[in-house]
């Protein structure tokens, strides 16, 4: 059986570590594209194996709905 090792400077394990700092923290996929610099779809790509994986147990991913003029001036 091989222990699997996580690098600290990827992506996944950056993330696991800002949620581990920051415990009320809610962050959008363009929060985390733009905290850490990535694309949008790789912050959704990155998350979503994470949730599949190992942080199934610690993060979720909700969605939300509303009005398109809702926010804008």
């Amino acid at each position: 059986m091989s222990t699997r090792r996580t690098n600290p400077d990827k992506l996944p394990s950056r993330i696991l570590s800002f949620f581990a700092d920051n415990p009320d923290e809610e962050l959008t996929y363009a929060d985390i594209a733009a905290k850490f610099e990535v694309s949008q779809e790789l912050a959704r790509r990155t998350v979503r194996d994470l949730m599949d994986g190992r942080a199934k147990s610690l993060l979720e991913s909700v969605h939300i709905v509303r009005l398109k003029a809702k926010g804008r001036a």
